[in-house]
């Protein structure tokens, strides 16, 4: 199995990086945080049938090969899913615009800057790719970036 994972407690942009990044990996399983940002659980109420995420629960004893990790690059913040996850196969690819994060997984890709969100990042993936989005994806994509911008002041 391919995951998507995000840091733990969730915020909006986390959610919606793992969101967009099934559409760089279409074949991945996304895998929900067991904690949900206080500012994200009501977006997550709204699109949880959507967004089709697997509890962390579901990985253990599963073969886990690639690993695409939104919003972090640090271990600390993904311990709930490597709880499950004794080894990999594969590959991690990271999108994040935490710069001064550590880096934990250093043979990992990094898609790095210093954008006000992560979804950013994606989205500049997906229009180099001329991939469009979904209507409820748009919506989910925009409060990520609108969330963690500070709504656009930062």
């Amino acid at each position: 199995m391919n995951i998507i994972i995000g840091h733990s407690n969730m915020d909006c942009d986390c959610m919606a990086s793992v969101v967009l990044a099934r559409y760089l990996y279409p074949h991945y399983t996304a895998v929900m945080s067991r904690l949900i940002h206080p500012v994200a659980k009501n977006l997550y109420n709204l699109y949880q049938y959507h967004m089709n995420f697997i509890p962390p629960q579901e990985l253990k004893g599963v073969n886990i090969e690639n690993i695409v990790i939104v919003d972090t690059r640090s271990l600390s913040r993904l311990k709930e899913y490597f709880e499950y996850i004794p080894s990999y196969s594969g590959t991690i690819e990271i999108f994040d615009h935490h710069p001064d994060d550590t880096m934990d997984f250093p043979d990992a890709i990094l898609h790095g800057f210093r954008y006000g969100a992560t979804v950013t990042i994606l989205v500049n993936e997906l229009i180099k790719l001329g991939i469009d989005l979904k209507p409820q994806d748009a919506t989910i994509a925009l409060t990520g970036l609108y969330s963690d911008t500070g709504n656009f002041c930062h």
